[in-house]
Protein backbone atom coordinates (compact mmCIF):
# COMPACT_ATOMS: atom_id res chain seq x y z
CA UNK A 1 0.00 0.00 0.00
CA UNK A 2 1.18 3.50 -0.85
CA UNK A 3 1.28 5.86 2.15
CA UNK A 4 1.21 9.63 2.38
CA UNK A 5 1.20 12.00 5.35
CA UNK A 6 -0.37 15.45 5.16
CA UNK A 7 -0.47 18.35 7.58
CA UNK A 8 -3.35 20.83 7.57
CA UNK A 9 -2.49 24.04 9.44
CA UNK A 10 -5.72 25.80 10.34
CA UNK A 11 -6.35 29.07 12.12
CA UNK A 12 -7.28 27.29 15.36
CA UNK A 13 -6.07 23.69 15.02
CA UNK A 14 -3.38 21.55 13.41
CA UNK A 15 -4.18 18.16 11.87
CA UNK A 16 -1.76 15.44 10.83
CA UNK A 17 -3.22 12.56 8.80
CA UNK A 18 -1.51 9.46 7.41
CA UNK A 19 -3.43 7.76 4.61
CA UNK A 20 -2.92 4.96 2.15
CA UNK A 21 -4.52 3.78 -1.08
CA UNK A 22 -5.74 0.25 -1.64
CA UNK A 23 -6.04 -1.72 -4.87
CA UNK A 24 -9.55 -0.36 -5.54
CA UNK A 25 -8.42 3.26 -5.38
CA UNK A 26 -9.85 4.02 -1.95
CA UNK A 27 -8.28 6.44 0.51
CA UNK A 28 -7.69 4.47 3.70
CA UNK A 29 -7.05 6.47 6.88
CA UNK A 30 -4.21 5.01 8.95
CA UNK A 31 -4.06 7.58 11.72
CA UNK A 32 -5.03 11.14 12.62
CA UNK A 33 -3.69 13.58 15.17
CA UNK A 34 -5.42 16.88 16.01
CA UNK A 35 -4.35 19.68 18.34
CA UNK A 36 -5.96 23.04 19.02
CA UNK A 37 -3.62 26.02 19.29
CA UNK A 38 -3.54 29.79 19.14
CA UNK A 39 -3.15 29.99 15.39
CA UNK A 40 -2.62 32.66 12.78
CA UNK A 41 -4.84 35.66 12.19
CA UNK A 42 -5.36 36.71 8.56
CA UNK A 43 -1.74 36.46 7.55
CA UNK A 44 -0.19 37.10 10.96
CA UNK A 45 2.06 34.14 11.71
CA UNK A 46 1.51 32.10 14.86
CA UNK A 47 4.27 32.05 17.45
CA UNK A 48 6.97 29.46 16.84
CA UNK A 49 6.32 27.94 20.26
CA UNK A 50 2.57 27.53 19.72
CA UNK A 51 3.01 26.06 16.24
CA UNK A 52 5.84 23.74 17.33
CA UNK A 53 3.90 22.37 20.29
CA UNK A 54 0.75 21.76 18.22
CA UNK A 55 2.59 20.15 15.30
CA UNK A 56 4.62 17.82 17.48
CA UNK A 57 1.55 16.72 19.45
CA UNK A 58 -0.55 16.11 16.31
CA UNK A 59 2.26 14.21 14.58
CA UNK A 60 2.94 12.02 17.63
CA UNK A 61 -0.75 11.16 17.90
CA UNK A 62 -0.94 10.26 14.20
CA UNK A 63 2.15 8.05 14.53
CA UNK A 64 0.76 6.25 17.58
CA UNK A 65 -2.57 5.55 15.89
CA UNK A 66 -1.10 4.47 12.56
CA UNK A 67 2.02 2.68 13.77
CA UNK A 68 3.89 4.41 10.94
CA UNK A 69 7.03 6.46 11.50
CA UNK A 70 6.54 9.79 9.73
CA UNK A 71 9.64 11.05 7.91
CA UNK A 72 8.13 13.57 5.50
CA UNK A 73 4.79 15.30 5.07
CA UNK A 74 2.91 17.40 2.54
CA UNK A 75 2.03 20.74 4.12
CA UNK A 76 -1.17 22.52 3.17
CA UNK A 77 -0.65 26.27 2.94
CA UNK A 78 -3.63 28.36 4.17
CA UNK A 79 -5.00 30.97 1.78
CA UNK A 80 -3.79 34.01 3.79
CA UNK A 81 -0.21 32.87 3.09
CA UNK A 82 -0.61 32.39 -0.67
CA UNK A 83 -0.82 34.53 -3.78
CA UNK A 84 -1.83 33.61 -7.34
CA UNK A 85 -0.57 35.02 -10.63
CA UNK A 86 -2.25 33.93 -13.88
CA UNK A 87 -0.30 34.07 -17.15
CA UNK A 88 -1.04 32.99 -20.72
CA UNK A 89 1.21 30.99 -23.02
CA UNK A 90 1.10 29.51 -26.53
CA UNK A 91 3.50 27.09 -28.22
CA UNK A 92 3.82 25.38 -31.57
CA UNK A 93 2.82 21.74 -31.43
CA UNK A 94 5.98 19.69 -31.86
CA UNK A 95 4.55 17.74 -34.78
CA UNK A 96 2.63 20.53 -36.52
CA UNK A 97 -0.67 19.40 -37.96
CA UNK A 98 -0.57 16.21 -35.94
CA UNK A 99 -1.76 15.38 -32.44
CA UNK A 100 -0.92 17.19 -29.22
CA UNK A 101 1.25 15.09 -26.93
CA UNK A 102 1.90 15.22 -23.19
CA UNK A 103 5.34 16.54 -24.12
CA UNK A 104 3.71 19.59 -25.77
CA UNK A 105 1.75 20.30 -22.58
CA UNK A 106 4.90 19.94 -20.46
CA UNK A 107 6.78 22.32 -22.78
CA UNK A 108 3.98 24.90 -22.55
CA UNK A 109 4.04 24.67 -18.78
CA UNK A 110 7.83 24.96 -18.72
CA UNK A 111 7.77 28.16 -20.80
CA UNK A 112 5.14 29.74 -18.55
CA UNK A 113 6.78 28.89 -15.23
CA UNK A 114 8.95 31.94 -14.75
CA UNK A 115 6.63 34.73 -13.55
CA UNK A 116 8.17 37.29 -11.20
CA UNK A 117 7.42 36.27 -7.62
CA UNK A 118 5.63 38.83 -5.42
CA UNK A 119 7.92 40.32 -2.78
CA UNK A 120 8.35 37.90 0.10
CA UNK A 121 6.88 34.93 -1.78
CA UNK A 122 8.23 31.92 -3.68
CA UNK A 123 6.67 29.58 -6.23
CA UNK A 124 4.93 26.42 -4.98
CA UNK A 125 3.30 24.95 -8.09
CA UNK A 126 1.81 25.92 -11.46
CA UNK A 127 -1.36 24.51 -13.01
CA UNK A 128 -2.51 24.97 -16.64
CA UNK A 129 -6.20 25.47 -17.45
CA UNK A 130 -8.36 26.84 -20.24
CA UNK A 131 -6.51 25.07 -23.06
CA UNK A 132 -6.93 26.33 -26.63
CA UNK A 133 -6.19 24.58 -29.92
CA UNK A 134 -5.39 26.99 -32.76
CA UNK A 135 -7.13 29.72 -30.76
CA UNK A 136 -10.31 27.71 -30.10
CA UNK A 137 -11.29 26.62 -26.60
CA UNK A 138 -10.75 22.95 -25.85
CA UNK A 139 -13.54 21.54 -23.70
CA UNK A 140 -11.39 18.66 -22.47
CA UNK A 141 -7.75 17.63 -22.32
CA UNK A 142 -5.92 18.67 -25.50
CA UNK A 143 -3.74 15.55 -25.53
CA UNK A 144 -4.42 13.47 -28.62
CA UNK A 145 -6.17 16.26 -30.54
CA UNK A 146 -4.93 17.75 -33.83
CA UNK A 147 -3.61 21.34 -33.82
CA UNK A 148 -0.74 23.53 -34.94
CA UNK A 149 -0.71 25.70 -31.81
CA UNK A 150 -1.44 24.86 -28.21
CA UNK A 151 -2.36 27.60 -25.73
CA UNK A 152 -3.42 27.79 -22.11
CA UNK A 153 -3.63 29.96 -19.05
CA UNK A 154 -1.45 28.97 -16.13
CA UNK A 155 -2.17 29.66 -12.45
CA UNK A 156 1.05 30.07 -10.47
CA UNK A 157 0.63 29.57 -6.72
CA UNK A 158 3.12 31.28 -4.40
CA UNK A 159 3.73 30.66 -0.71
CA UNK A 160 4.90 33.32 1.70
CA UNK A 161 8.56 32.67 2.39
CA UNK A 162 8.44 33.34 6.13
CA UNK A 163 5.57 30.86 6.52
CA UNK A 164 7.46 28.16 4.60
CA UNK A 165 10.64 28.73 6.59
CA UNK A 166 8.83 28.65 9.95
CA UNK A 167 6.99 25.41 9.20
CA UNK A 168 10.06 23.76 7.62
CA UNK A 169 12.23 24.66 10.61
CA UNK A 170 9.69 23.41 13.13
CA UNK A 171 9.24 20.08 11.32
CA UNK A 172 12.98 19.68 10.77
CA UNK A 173 13.54 20.09 14.51
CA UNK A 174 11.48 16.92 15.09
CA UNK A 175 13.06 14.99 12.23
CA UNK A 176 10.44 15.51 9.51
CA UNK A 177 10.94 16.96 6.04
CA UNK A 178 8.27 19.36 4.80
CA UNK A 179 7.75 18.36 1.17
CA UNK A 180 5.88 19.52 -0.80
CA UNK A 181 4.01 22.70 0.12
CA UNK A 182 0.60 22.75 -1.59
CA UNK A 183 -2.26 25.26 -1.62
CA UNK A 184 -4.76 23.88 0.87
CA UNK A 185 -7.64 25.67 -0.89
CA UNK A 186 -6.72 24.15 -4.26
CA UNK A 187 -6.49 20.60 -2.88
CA UNK A 188 -9.73 21.05 -0.92
CA UNK A 189 -11.59 22.39 -3.97
CA UNK A 190 -10.43 19.47 -6.13
CA UNK A 191 -11.56 17.02 -3.46
CA UNK A 192 -14.90 18.74 -2.80
CA UNK A 193 -16.15 19.94 -6.19
CA UNK A 194 -16.81 17.47 -9.05
CA UNK A 195 -14.65 18.14 -12.10
CA UNK A 196 -17.60 18.77 -14.40
CA UNK A 197 -18.74 21.60 -12.12
CA UNK A 198 -15.33 23.23 -11.85
CA UNK A 199 -14.49 22.77 -15.53
CA UNK A 200 -16.15 26.13 -16.25
CA UNK A 201 -15.30 27.55 -12.84
CA UNK A 202 -16.66 27.09 -9.31
CA UNK A 203 -16.45 28.84 -5.95
CA UNK A 204 -15.29 27.29 -2.69
CA UNK A 205 -16.08 28.89 0.68
CA UNK A 206 -14.03 27.62 3.62
CA UNK A 207 -15.37 28.87 6.96
CA UNK A 208 -12.67 28.57 9.61
CA UNK A 209 -12.32 29.64 13.20
CA UNK A 210 -10.95 33.14 12.71
CA UNK A 211 -11.65 33.81 9.02
CA UNK A 212 -13.39 32.58 5.87
CA UNK A 213 -11.63 31.96 2.56
CA UNK A 214 -13.36 32.39 -0.79
CA UNK A 215 -11.61 30.74 -3.75
CA UNK A 216 -12.40 30.47 -7.45
CA UNK A 217 -11.18 27.30 -9.17
CA UNK A 218 -11.24 26.54 -12.87
CA UNK A 219 -10.59 22.91 -13.81
CA UNK A 220 -7.74 22.04 -11.42
CA UNK A 221 -6.29 25.55 -11.12
CA UNK A 222 -6.94 27.94 -8.25
CA UNK A 223 -7.37 31.29 -9.97
CA UNK A 224 -8.39 33.56 -7.10
CA UNK A 225 -8.52 33.48 -3.30
CA UNK A 226 -9.39 36.08 -0.70
CA UNK A 227 -9.84 35.89 3.07
CA UNK A 228 -12.51 37.56 5.20
CA UNK A 229 -11.75 38.31 8.84
CA UNK A 230 -14.87 36.68 10.30
CA UNK A 231 -15.12 33.06 11.39
CA UNK A 232 -16.86 30.76 13.83
CA UNK A 233 -14.93 32.13 16.80
CA UNK A 234 -16.46 35.57 16.24
CA UNK A 235 -19.97 34.14 16.58
CA UNK A 236 -18.97 32.32 19.75
CA UNK A 237 -17.40 35.48 21.20
CA UNK A 238 -20.54 37.46 20.37
CA UNK A 239 -22.69 34.93 22.24
CA UNK A 240 -20.32 34.90 25.20
CA UNK A 241 -20.28 38.70 25.47
CA UNK A 242 -23.95 39.28 24.62
CA UNK A 243 -25.30 36.67 27.01
CA UNK A 244 -22.46 36.95 29.56
CA UNK A 245 -21.51 33.30 29.32
CA UNK A 246 -18.20 31.43 29.52
CA UNK A 247 -16.69 30.76 26.11
CA UNK A 248 -17.22 26.98 26.31
CA UNK A 249 -20.92 27.41 27.15
CA UNK A 250 -21.34 29.93 24.33
CA UNK A 251 -19.70 27.53 21.88
CA UNK A 252 -22.06 24.74 22.95
CA UNK A 253 -25.06 27.01 22.34
CA UNK A 254 -23.71 27.96 18.92
CA UNK A 255 -23.30 24.34 17.85
CA UNK A 256 -26.91 23.55 18.80
CA UNK A 257 -28.33 26.64 17.10
CA UNK A 258 -30.51 26.03 14.03
CA UNK A 259 -30.82 28.71 11.35
CA UNK A 260 -34.24 29.34 9.88
CA UNK A 261 -36.27 28.68 13.05
CA UNK A 262 -38.23 31.50 14.67
CA UNK A 263 -36.78 31.77 18.17
CA UNK A 264 -38.95 34.77 19.08
CA UNK A 265 -39.96 33.20 22.40
CA UNK A 266 -38.63 30.44 24.58
CA UNK A 267 -36.08 29.95 27.33
CA UNK A 268 -33.36 27.41 28.02
CA UNK A 269 -31.87 26.52 31.39
CA UNK A 270 -28.14 26.36 30.79
CA UNK A 271 -25.83 24.68 33.30
CA UNK A 272 -22.48 26.48 33.48
CA UNK A 273 -19.20 24.74 34.38
CA UNK A 274 -19.23 26.65 37.67
CA UNK A 275 -22.47 24.90 38.63
CA UNK A 276 -24.56 28.04 38.15
CA UNK A 277 -27.79 27.80 36.17
CA UNK A 278 -28.74 30.67 33.85
CA UNK A 279 -31.77 31.28 31.65
CA UNK A 280 -31.03 31.98 27.98
CA UNK A 281 -33.67 33.64 25.81
CA UNK A 282 -33.74 32.04 22.36
CA UNK A 283 -34.70 35.34 20.75
CA UNK A 284 -31.53 37.00 22.05
CA UNK A 285 -29.40 34.08 20.84
CA UNK A 286 -30.98 34.25 17.39
CA UNK A 287 -30.39 37.99 17.09
CA UNK A 288 -26.70 37.61 18.04
CA UNK A 289 -25.97 34.69 15.71
CA UNK A 290 -27.86 36.03 12.71
CA UNK A 291 -26.46 39.57 13.06
CA UNK A 292 -22.88 38.32 12.76
CA UNK A 293 -23.84 35.87 10.01
CA UNK A 294 -25.53 38.69 8.07
CA UNK A 295 -22.30 40.69 8.29
CA UNK A 296 -20.31 37.71 7.03
CA UNK A 297 -22.80 37.09 4.23
CA UNK A 298 -22.58 40.70 3.06
CA UNK A 299 -18.79 40.54 2.98
CA UNK A 300 -18.95 37.26 1.05
CA UNK A 301 -21.34 38.81 -1.45
CA UNK A 302 -18.95 41.72 -2.06
CA UNK A 303 -15.93 39.44 -2.51
CA UNK A 304 -17.79 37.13 -4.89
CA UNK A 305 -19.00 40.06 -7.00
CA UNK A 306 -15.41 41.32 -7.29
CA UNK A 307 -13.73 37.90 -7.65
CA UNK A 308 -14.38 37.20 -11.31
CA UNK A 309 -15.96 39.86 -13.54
CA UNK A 310 -19.18 38.64 -15.10
CA UNK A 311 -19.42 35.59 -12.83
CA UNK A 312 -22.60 33.70 -13.73
CA UNK A 313 -25.37 33.16 -11.21
CA UNK A 314 -25.19 29.50 -12.27
CA UNK A 315 -21.60 29.18 -11.07
CA UNK A 316 -21.53 26.32 -8.53
CA UNK A 317 -20.75 27.30 -4.93
CA UNK A 318 -19.51 24.80 -2.35
CA UNK A 319 -18.76 25.29 1.33
CA UNK A 320 -16.54 23.44 3.79
CA UNK A 321 -15.32 24.25 7.27
CA UNK A 322 -15.85 23.42 10.90
CA UNK A 323 -18.21 26.26 11.81
CA UNK A 324 -21.21 27.48 9.82
CA UNK A 325 -20.75 24.67 7.27
CA UNK A 326 -21.59 22.16 10.01
CA UNK A 327 -24.32 24.23 11.72
CA UNK A 328 -27.84 23.16 10.85
CA UNK A 329 -29.30 25.53 8.28
CA UNK A 330 -26.05 27.49 7.98
CA UNK A 331 -25.52 26.86 4.27
CA UNK A 332 -29.13 27.72 3.48
CA UNK A 333 -28.94 30.94 5.49
CA UNK A 334 -25.74 32.09 3.76
CA UNK A 335 -27.27 31.13 0.40
CA UNK A 336 -29.94 33.76 0.96
CA UNK A 337 -27.25 36.29 1.92
CA UNK A 338 -25.18 35.88 -1.25
CA UNK A 339 -28.03 35.11 -3.65
CA UNK A 340 -26.57 31.76 -4.72
CA UNK A 341 -27.24 28.17 -3.70
CA UNK A 342 -24.45 26.79 -1.52
CA UNK A 343 -23.69 23.06 -1.53
CA UNK A 344 -22.03 21.32 1.41
CA UNK A 345 -20.05 18.29 0.27
CA UNK A 346 -17.65 17.25 2.99
CA UNK A 347 -17.05 14.41 5.44
CA UNK A 348 -19.50 14.96 8.30
CA UNK A 349 -18.89 13.95 11.87
CA UNK A 350 -21.15 14.13 14.92
CA UNK A 351 -23.36 17.17 15.43
CA UNK A 352 -21.15 18.70 18.13
CA UNK A 353 -17.87 18.00 16.31
CA UNK A 354 -16.81 21.17 14.51
CA UNK A 355 -13.58 19.82 13.00
CA UNK A 356 -13.33 20.12 9.21
CA UNK A 357 -11.55 17.14 7.65
CA UNK A 358 -12.08 18.30 4.05
CA UNK A 359 -8.70 20.09 3.62
CA UNK A 360 -6.76 17.10 4.98
CA UNK A 361 -8.59 14.66 2.70
CA UNK A 362 -8.04 17.05 -0.21
CA UNK A 363 -4.30 17.08 0.45
CA UNK A 364 -4.28 13.28 0.82
CA UNK A 365 -6.09 12.82 -2.49
CA UNK A 366 -3.69 15.27 -4.15
CA UNK A 367 -0.66 13.33 -2.89
CA UNK A 368 -2.06 9.90 -3.71
CA UNK A 369 -3.81 10.63 -7.01
CA UNK A 370 -2.77 14.08 -8.21
CA UNK A 371 -5.86 15.89 -9.47
CA UNK A 372 -8.03 12.92 -8.59
CA UNK A 373 -8.37 11.74 -12.18
CA UNK A 374 -6.69 8.45 -11.28
CA UNK A 375 -9.18 7.61 -8.55
CA UNK A 376 -10.87 4.38 -9.63
CA UNK A 377 -13.81 4.33 -7.27
CA UNK A 378 -14.80 7.58 -5.62
CA UNK A 379 -17.75 5.98 -3.83
CA UNK A 380 -15.40 3.61 -2.06
CA UNK A 381 -13.22 6.54 -0.98
CA UNK A 382 -16.24 8.14 0.64
CA UNK A 383 -17.18 4.78 2.20
CA UNK A 384 -13.75 4.46 3.79
CA UNK A 385 -13.96 8.00 5.10
CA UNK A 386 -17.34 7.25 6.69
CA UNK A 387 -15.95 4.07 8.24
CA UNK A 388 -13.11 6.14 9.71
CA UNK A 389 -15.58 8.47 11.44
CA UNK A 390 -17.79 5.64 12.69
CA UNK A 391 -14.98 3.49 14.11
Amino acid sequence: MKYSTVIDIGSSKVMCMTTGSDSDGAIVVQGVGIRNYRGYRLGVLPTVGALSEALEAAINEAQEKSGIRIKSACVGVPSPFTKTIVTSCEVDVESRGFRVSRRDVDYLLELSCDPPAPHGYELMHSTPFGFTLDGTDSDSSPVGKSADKLGAQVAHMFVRTDFRIMVSDVLRSIGIEADPFVSSAMACAIFTIPFEERRRGALLIDCGGSHCDISFICENALVFSESIGIGGEHITNDIAMGLRLPYASADELKRRFVYGIDYESGLERLHLPSGEIVLVEYGDLQMIVESRTDELGQMMFEVICDAVPGLSLDTPVYMVGGGIALMRGGAEYLSSCIGRDINVNMPRTSLLNTISYAPAFGLAQFMLYGSGASVKNNSKIISNIREFFIS
